[in-house]
């Protein structure tokens, strides 16, 4: 959409910002009570929700609309991120919790690298898989490519 990187950060910044004042609402709810569980099934649908929400996103979306759906599906990762944060700490003793803090961080930063790498390496792939069947159809025996060809000279070298 041709937006700088200011303006893509200023479009997604209302989403953290979210983010960041639901989670203390999701720890005092933790603490009143709320079963972890419902939270976590609760913003998975909200989530859930937004993703199919985007599916009618075109690129005449408006800068307003993108930041309403961003802080949306954002708002309720509060409840999500909080309550498995402190059910993977539920059972463990008092003096293992930094050690697990490291660990839970370590296996979460893994495994969004590790996702990342994947879905790189599948979008080259299928990128070049692509490339190959288009390409293949483009020859000089092909009547349709002949044609564009000799449309696009004579627009080029017009006589």
């Amino acid at each position: 959409m041709n937006y700088s990187a200011t303006q893509s950060g200023l479009v997604l910044s209302p989403g953290g910002i979210a983010t960041a004042l639901v989670m203390p609402v999701a720890g005092w709810l933790l603490s009143r009570g709320v079963d972890a569980r419902w939270m976590v099934v609760f913003s998975l649908l909200i989530v859930a929700g937004t993703l199919y929400w985007m599916t009618g996103l075109t690129l005449e979306v408006s800068r307003n609309y993108l930041i309403e759906l961003r802080v949306v599906q954002t708002f309720v990762l509060g409840f999500f991120f909080v309550p498995v944060q402190a059910v993977a700490y539920l059972y463990l003793p008092r003096e293992q919790i930094n050690n697990a803090t490291g660990m839970v961080s370590m296996v979460r930063n893994e495994g969004a690298s590790l996702g990342v790498a994947v879905l790189n390496t599948l979008l080259a792939r299928r990128s070049q898989t692509h490339q190959v069947y288009l390409g293949a159809h483009i020859n000089s025996m092909n009547h349709a490519t002949a044609d564009a060809l000799a449309q696009a000279t004579q627009l080029a070298h017009p006589a």
